[in-house]
């Protein structure tokens, strides 16, 4: 991407501060053959959902994609996971009679998508079904395939591989969040069931303190082992005393508080779990693995 942003010129540009003074500059500017702006920016999750999950490889369809979702204010993970279970209908023998299988997307092609995406300000029949979300696509054709927890689609981090984001995904007061914490950094074998629970509990703490004292999570890469240094900038800018744990503390008041939340509104330890067909269908490449974090370290994660 990188080399054909840099190719394109005109309006595009691989880097992008979202505020003054960023020396990160993770967005970006995708630029059309011409030179327009296609969309910005054009990010790793949207590429995974929306490109390599409905096996798109172009650029330039999945930005077309992404535009329409920036537009009509959707987001590029529901939306890109919504139209996979369309496209996974569209393979089904069966599907309900409402609906026309040749109106449904097909893997590889972009061309229906772009339509079904381009009709949800008319609210046609097949632009509902990806406006309200996989979970609700997916009921609605009757697909057993869907890659969800608490109504929210996951990103592109697979749980059977990447363990600890599963068990984000099935604990996250939100749903399938892995922004609620991202546990790839971590130099271990993330197909290891056995610490996935720890490394989950350490990534959601720190992300939820980085989210109440509005730090961009990719300071993380700086000062995710030292949380030392965000303490002494907080006590340097607040003037306060801070215990060398208080980050953790924080992170623990912010979960505490989502939880009671999701609590008091009817959500039980069921609602924290991984679609089933990720803990039987396993992956076969390049290692064969399924996600076999037990349930019970799960429903104990938040008891101490």
């Amino acid at each position: 991407m990188r080399a054909t942003i840099l190719q394109r010129d005109g309006k595009g540009t691989p880097t992008h501060a979202c505020m003054t003074g960023c020396v990160i500059q993770c967005s970006n500017a995708f630029a059309d053959e011409s030179g327009e702006l296609l969309a910005a920016p054009l990010e790793f999750e949207t590429i995974g959902l929306c490109g390599s999950n409905l096996e798109i490889v172009s650029l330039d369809e999945i930005a077309k994609i992404n535009r329409l979702c920036n537009d009509f204010g959707l987001d590029t993970i529901e939306v890109g996971a919504a139209l996979g279970v369309l496209m996974e209908a569209a393979e089904m023998q069966d599907i309900p009679s409402k609906f026309n299988r040749t109106d449904l997307p097909v893997f590889g092609s972009s061309l229906n998508a772009l339509k079904i995406l381009s009709e949800i300000p008319l609210g046609t029949e097949l632009a509902k079904l990806v406006g309200n979300g996989v979970v609700f696509a997916g009921n609605a054709l009757g697909v057993k395939h869907i890659p969800a927890v608490k109504g929210q689609a996951m990103s592109a981090y697979d749980p059977r591989v990447v363990k600890g984001t599963g068990v984000t995904y099935a604990t996250s007061p939100q749903g399938a969040d892995h922004t609620a914490g991202l546990t790839v950094f971590f130099p271990v074998d993330h197909r290891d069931a056995k610490n996935a629970v720890n490394l989950s509990k350490r990534a959601q703490l720190q992300r939820a303190a980085y989210d109440a004292l509005g730090l961009c999570a990719f300071n993380t890469s700086a000062t995710g082992q030292r949380p030392d240094i965000v303490l002494n900038m907080l006590r340097g800018v607040y003037n306060v005393e801070l215990s060398e744990n208080w980050m953790d503390l924080l992170g623990r008041r912010v979960i505490d508080v989502e939880r009671a939340f999701n609590k008091a509104a009817g959500l039980t330890k069921e609602d924290d779990r991984i679609p089933k067909y990720f803990t039987q269908d396993a992956l076969t490449q390049p290692l064969e693995s399924v996600f076999d974090v037990l349930e019970s370290e799960m429903d104990t994660m938040w008891d101490s």
